[in-house]
């Protein structure tokens, strides 16, 4: 799943605690990115071992009681997308014995495309629009990444500003990073109980996924 892989973490976790009525669950995003640098003269390696980084993440996922709320924000639901027809365009293979990743020129509009995708199937089946999302956590993948992304659902740079920080600040550190995109959100944004949030990420495969959320308190 790469870089898209902590939304359907968050999912698992999610249907642990539906089917076993007992938490808390906590989930985890760890990345070693820096272990499959591969030095080369390269255009797409140069771009891969120039913007990627290590980086961990966590949640911790409890039950909702009436009684006792509590919590930044509650899970409403996930939506999932795969897309093989791009595979080609970003996957690891061996070179040499060692890992090696491969991504085109396409991937930033392949990124958005289906991401896009993903977060209208979830706001579609919530009778939701783009304009009833308050905050957006997008996967940092890159600022072409990033700009592909808020063309193709119509976010200003504002609706953006935390996801080009994490970049900007920690690279794309994979899987982790949209938990780090979430975490400014809640310590710099500071949402107001009952606004909504949506997730959205993407990885190889292709693979992309999203996660609406509402905020419980700033």
């Amino acid at each position: 799943m790469g870089c898209g892989g902590a939304v359907p973490n968050l999912e698992a976790a999610t249907s642990m605690l539906v089917r076993s009525r007992e938490g808390p669950v906590l989930s985890l995003a760890v990345e070693i990115c820096s272990a499959t640098i591969f030095p080369s003269h390269e255009p797409d390696l140069i771009v891969s071992n120039s913007i990627f980084g290590d980086g961990a993440a966590a949640a911790v996922l409890n039950l909702v009681q009436d009684d006792h709320p509590g919590g930044l924000a509650r899970v409403v639901d996930f939506a999932t997308g795969l897309f093989p027809q791009y595979r080609e365009e970003l996957r690891y293979r061996t070179d040499g014995g060692r890992l090696r990743n491969h991504l085109t020129k396409r991937v930033p509009v392949i990124g958005a495309q289906t991401g896009a995708e993903v977060a209208s199937r979830l706001l579609d089946r919530h009778g939701l629009s783009r304009d009833d999302i308050d905050w957006w956590a997008v996967h940092p993948g890159g600022t072409v990444v990033l700009a592909q992304v808020a063309r193709k659902l119509e976010l200003d740079d504002e609706a953006m500003r935390f996801s080009y920080h994490v970049f900007e600040n920690y690279g794309n550190m994979s899987s982790p990073s949209v938990l780090f995109v979430l975490r400014e959100i809640l310590d710099h944004g500071r949402p107001q109980p009952g606004h909504k949030g949506m997730l959205v990420t993407f990885g190889a495969g292709f693979s992309a996924f999203a996660a609406l959320i509402e905020f419980a308190s700033a």
